[in-house]
């Protein structure tokens, strides 16, 4: 995990709530004086997200998958947070290709500037609040099953299964007709 907010800490426990399947190693990099994570579980390295000595200390050269946070450490507004994020992302790719990348982007202005980097999962905050927020208020009750389904350990879930070869390359609504 790149830089640190407030989402840090339900970032931590939904990856450990999958830990049981999936047991990696989670390593915060931040520039934080002292470890927000606060748990044992989790190594705390302080630096620079965008630094490459500093993704080099904290092992990126082995990482499989990157979060980069839009960090609140400073007292920077938006642009500056999704501008630092934007380095950050910059800064892995260059480091790691084979990184699989989610960034948090706090203004969807800055969506076009993070599609010119090889991140993988874009997530722009007010376009997915304000989405769901739309979509609770036309269909009562989207915003309780998207919780369930994304939320673990209690509640439904999403599984990855095996795709059958026979659906490789398939549309969503193909795929539901064979199912």
């Amino acid at each position: 995990i790149c830089g640190w907010s407030a989402m840090g800490p339900e970032i931590l426990r939904e990856l450990r709530a999958a830990e049981v399947e999936d047991p990696r190693r989670i390593v915060v990099l931040a520039d934080w004086e002292t470890d927000p994570t606060k748990l044992d579980h989790v190594e705390f390295i302080r630096g620079d997200p965008s630094d490459a000595d500093d993704l080099h200390r904290a092992g990126l050269n082995r990482c499989s998958t990157a979060i980069v946070l839009a960090d609140d450490s400073s007292n920077g507004n938006d642009h500056d947070r999704d501008a630092r994020s934007l380095l950050t992302c910059l800064a892995i790719e260059s480091i790691n290709r084979d990184t699989y990348t989610c960034v948090e982007i706090i203004q969807s202005s800055n969506r076009t500037h993070f599609e010119r980097t090889r991140v993988n999962e874009m997530i722009v905050s007010a376009e997915l609040t304000g989405s769901l927020l739309a979509g609770a208020a036309v269909q009562h009750g989207l915003s309780l099953l998207i919780r369930d389904l994304v939320t673990q350990p209690d509640g439904q879930e999403f599984y990855r299964l095996p795709m059958p070869d026979g659906l490789v390359g398939s549309t969503f609504a193909d795929a539901l007709v064979f199912v």
